[in-house]
């Protein structure tokens, strides 16, 4: 171990240092406000992102400890969106929590701690530190679903996403095994040159269909998402949020890396696995979201078909070989680009809008209805403006960033189609399309609720507690960017330009 090797991963090390500064620190058992471990949380993730920039941008890729660990902009970009996650998420849960007695600082400590975790996949070249990012940011969201363990929902959500989790480990470590039994390597580059040496065998193809089968529990990709609504709907509303955005990039940061080297020759029975797992996540996810009365519930199905979107980017990617490193150049990937600016643009509307629904929940009595939102422009116009325009990114409508973010996605799939003469990846993109038209019925249903409904007249007289100062930055902020992102490129030029170039520049160094 060298200094070079501490340096490159200190961005993982702050978030660990300082949830072990709050466990050492502060003492749970004494009641009453403490408001000492949000704050040492946010100063570790800020620390965390002062690191990310000293070492943006790296002007080449530098393999740490052994090739376990890939220091390039790739894994600083998605440890910089964990990040912004995680800050979101503190800064919401300080005033979540404490209006429901439960200001414990473990929240804060695990918190850190499944953030770190999450770094460590975007950052993984091998295997084994794969799965123990993996395992680190599963056992702390496995305490943090059951965080109220008072209700009888989320312990069923903790113990759910347990058995579930477990059970995708299982698969993960018996595909690791199979691989390695294939290729003599846990490396990833050691898969892709024995890949680029002739046809796989049978033992690694079976082995990247366990790997698969075990990321596609935790993106909860369709037929492997029936653990997901329960648990969103029972787990606090500001980690449910965290869960939705941050295990989302570092799934799919793997997952790119991974398909960076399968990909290097043609793997068609692979791609069409991935085309019909990415048609059925999307599907599953909008028709279910249709029946749902419950919003968070709603937005637990809505992910699911998120994740569908973003797996048609993971089908259709490609790269240019690279024969003397045996890497994959993604930078002129257009697939590639869509999906890290897609997950930016969901990480933003979806920590927002459960931001929003995190400070309702407080007189709703635990989970939101469509029909409690109800003429809440009359009571809340600030937070009825968010969480419509929050509606509105994530069924991607013009002028938001979700709407640029399913336009990358889509537009990468009909480019590839023309490209490569592959008519099946232009009908995956008119499939998503029209998933995306279904999808708007039931993200419509909130603005309709908020402003053409009328408020009802037991709550005309309904006083709502003061919104805190944490609570609006993060709205605010999630609001801006919002539409600085989806605006920017029509209007002034300076929103999605400069969020592309810091994607491109993410993307130059994964060769």
């Amino acid at each position: 171990m060298e200094w070079e090797d501490i340096k490159g991963i200190m961005p993982i090390l702050w978030p660990i240092l300082a949830a072990l500064g709050i466990l050492v620190t502060c003492d749970s058992r004494k009641h009453g406000p403490k408001p000492l471990p949000p704050v040492l949380a946010v100063f570790g993730l800020l620390l965390s992102l002062s690191s990310i920039w000293t070492l943006w941008p790296q002007p080449h890729s530098e393999f740490l400890f052994k090739s376990a660990i890939r220091l390039d902009n790739f894994g600083l970009f998605l440890a910089m969106l964990v990040c912004l996650c995680s800050i979101g998420t503190v800064m919401l849960s300080v005033d979540f929590l404490k209006r429901r007695e439960k200001n414990i600082s473990e929240f804060y400590a695990l918190v850190l701690f499944a953030a770190s975790g999450m770094m460590l996949m975007g950052m993984s070249t091998s295997f084994v530190t794969l799965l123990f990012g993996l395992e680190i940011m599963s056992i702390a969201f496995y305490v943090l679903v059951g965080f109220f363990r008072e209700r009888p929902t989320s312990v069923e959500a903790s113990i759910k996403y347990f058995l579930t989790g477990s059970f995708a480990s299982g698969l993960l470590i018996f595909g690791m095994a199979l691989v390695y039994g294939g290729t003599g390597s846990l490396d990833l580059s050691g898969i892709g040159i024995v890949r680029s040496g002739g046809e796989a065998s049978p033992l690694l193809v079976l082995g990247l269909g366990f790997v698969i089968a075990g990321l596609g529990f935790k993106v909860a990709a369709a037929p492997f998402h029936m653990w997901l609504p329960d648990v969103y709907e029972g787990a606090p509303t500001t980690v449910t949020g965290f869960m939705a955005t941050g295990v989302k990039i570092a799934a799919f940061g793997v997952l790119i890396r991974l398909f960076s080297e399968v990909y290097q020759s043609e793997s068609a029975a692979l791609r069409d696995t991935l085309w019909w797992i990415a048609l059925g996540t999307m599907t599953v996810g909008n028709v279910a979201a249709l029946a749902q009365k419950s919003v968070k519930r709603m937005l637990a199905y809505s992910s699911i078909a998120h994740a569908g979107y973003l797996l048609v980017a993971i089908v259709v990617m490609q790269g240019v070989s690279n024969d003397t490193t045996g890497f994959v150049d993604f930078s002129c990937s257009g697939a590639i680009r869509g999906i890290l600016y897609y997950l930016l643009a969901y990480a933003v509307a979806n920590i927002g809008a459960l931001g929003v629904l995190s400070y309702l929940e407080h007189d709703a009595g635990g989970g939101l209805n469509f029909d409690d939102l109800a003429g809440l422009k009359t009571k809340q116009p600030f937070l009825a403006l968010a969480l419509c325009v929050f509606m509105l990114s994530l069924a991607g409508i013009p002028g938001t960033a979700g709407f640029i973010g399913k336009f990358n996605v889509f537009g990468a799939a009909v480019e590839s189609s023309q490209s490569q003469t592959d008519q099946s990846f232009m009908l995956l993109a008119v499939l998503g399309i029209l998933n995306s038209l279904v999808g708007l019925y039931y993200y419509l249903r909130v603005p309709i609720q908020l402003y053409a409904k009328s408020l009802p007249d037991d709550k005309k007289h309904w006083v709502m507690p003061a919104r805190p100062l944490a609570q609006r930055l993060v709205v605010g902020a999630c609001i801006i960017a919002t539409l600085w992102l989806g605006f920017g490129f029509d209007i002034m030029n300076f929103g999605v330009e400069p969020a592309m170039k810091i994607v491109q520049s993410a993307l130059s160094s994964l060769r």
